[in-house]
């Protein structure tokens, strides 16, 4: 089950503070994205954004990552 997006995993996920690491291509694009918006706007603006990005994303492919989005959330 993928956490409500209010959850503090997100903002860690976003900031790098909790890395993503996958073998599947989809997720690690996302995540190389997120990265570098991250890094070129830091401000909070942005990171809701990117959590709120980040969040669809995983909503929409959570029947077909789900052994993924396990890992990386738990």
């Amino acid at each position: 089950m993928i956490p409500p997006v209010e959850n503090p995993i997100w903002k860690k996920l976003v900031k790098g503070e909790k890395p993503i690491t996958s073998s599947k291509l989809a997720i690690n694009l996302m995540s190389q994205n997120t990265k570098l918006s991250y890094q070129n706007d830091p401000s909070e603006e942005n990171i809701n954004r990117l959590i709120q990005h980040m969040h669809k994303f995983f909503k929409q492919y959570e029947v077909v990552f789900a052994a993924e989005f396990k890992n990386i959330l738990g």
